[in-house]
């Protein structure tokens, strides 16, 4: 699959497309097809590396994504494949009034890669 990751140095030159091995769903996890993807503020916080957002070298940014289920793992009933979906950076809230807990590793920022591109379809 292609990822659009954060090179050596920071700022939006240095985004690179590579390729990675393809994912595999993990229980309680889905592999989506993405289709669309955006750079939102957030996301150039961490390409640019200001203050608490700098990741380390080679952080995938994207944090908005659309696109369809591929597959899923084990124990997931909200989505199957073929959905069309569209995630939001914090995937333990799924509901409900905000809470700590609930933004734990958001997707795309200094914690945890973002979004990538499935080129099998």
């Amino acid at each position: 699959m292609r990822v659009i990751k954060v090179g050596e140095k920071f700022g939006i030159d240095s985004l690179k497309v590579v390729e990675r091995p393809e994912p595999v769903a993990e229980p309680g996890q889905i592999v989506l097809n993405v289709r669309a993807v955006s750079l939102n503020y957030r996301d150039l916080l961490v390409v640019n590396g200001v203050n608490r957002w700098r990741p380390p070298s080679g952080r995938v940014p994207v944090s908005d994504a659309a696109g369809v289920v591929e597959t899923t793992g084990t124990g997931v009933t909200r989505v199957k494949k073929g959905d069309r979906v569209a995630p939001i950076f914090y995937p333990r809230w799924l509901e409900g009034e905000v809470s700590p807990e609930k933004l734990v590793s958001p997707l795309g920022g200094a914690v945890a890669d973002g979004f990538s591109h499935n080129t099998s379809q």
